[in-house]
This record gives structure tokens, C-alpha cells and sequence, in this order.
């Protein structure tokens, strides 16, 4: 069986494709921990910009939330990749995707909160480690960044 080709889509709050990627964050990010998505998780997020890989049938293969963080940044936030795509390269090609995304709409600074068991996907893809490791929803992260080239417009 071939391998489902995935689609790179900038969400809308409150869409179909939204309520999809709303699953798979819970089923990658929350349930492994006992937990559900809280107030504090979904907080804000009609003013923060969703990614998305989706396949022919609409199925969310992985996704994650840019909030602005400032001017010219965003902190990265709830990066998930279905369990049944992991280690073929979904986590990556989007991140490298949502960046290129960012770059069109002026953004040249991004943060996140790493779970420690990511920082080496998040090196490998740019990111540099920044202060000490911290608890966040019970477990061991990292605060990381990266610098993106900043796009001229022609």
C-alpha cells in the first residue's frame, strides 16, 4: 500500500478541519498524560493561525498553533502528529511548511515550549535551546527558538 499523500492547509477557527486537528490533540497531547484539552489550552485560539497536513479524505495527518507573540513573532504551540505517521517525516515537512507561512505574513522570530523527548527534532530543524528546563501539564520542556529569514517583498 502506497503511502497517503497530505496536503498543507491553513486552518479556520471553528472549521471542520479544525474540529480535526482539535481530535488528534487531544488523542497525541492529552490522552497519553490522562488529561483533555482545558479552557486554558483552547484560550484565545480564534486569534491564533492553524496548520494542517490533510489527507484526500480529510483525515489530519499532523497539525499545529501559531500565537502572536509580539511584533514580527509567534510562539509555536500543540504540534501533533497522528501516531500512525510518526518517524516518516509529517512533524518536519510541516513545520518547515507553517515557517514558509510565516515568513509571507512578516513573522521572523518563533518560540515554543518543547516537550524535552522533541528537542532534538527541533535542533535538527533549526531551533536552539533557551534558559533551563521547566514542568508544563506535568512533564519536562524546554523553552526553545529560531530566527527565520526575513522575506522582502519586490
Amino acid at each position: 500500500m502506497s503511502e497517503p499523500l497530505f496536503r498543507f492547509r491553513v486552518i479556520t477557527f471553528r472549521s471542520l478541519d479544525y474540529h480535526r486537528t482539535l481530535t488528534l490533540r487531544e488523542r497525541v497531547l492529552r490522552q497519553p498524560l490522562g488529561k483533555v484539552l482545558s479552557g486554558d489550552d483552547l484560550a484565545n485560539e480564534q486569534a491564533q493561525w492553524h496548520f494542517g497536513l490533510f489527507d484526500a479524505s480529510g483525515k489530519a495527518g499532523a497539525c499545529l498553533v501559531a500565537a502572536p507573540a509580539g511584533e514580527n513573532a509567534v510562539r509555536l504551540r500543540q504540534m501533533a502528529v497522528a501516531p500512525e505517521f510518526h518517524s516518516r517525516g509529517l512533524g518536519g515537512r510541516l513545520l518547515r511548511l507553517t515557517e514558509d507561512e510565516l515568513q509571507r505574513r512578516g513573522v521572523f522570530r518563533v518560540t515554543l515550549n518543547a516537550r524535552s523527548t522533541a528537542t532534538g527534532f527541533y535542533h535538527r530543524h533549526g531551533y536552539h535551546i533557551r534558559g533551563q528546563p521547566f514542568i508544563e501539564v506535568g512533564i519536562p520542556h524546554q523553552a526553545m527558538t529560531k530566527q527565520l529569514d526575513v522575506l522582502h517583498s519586490s
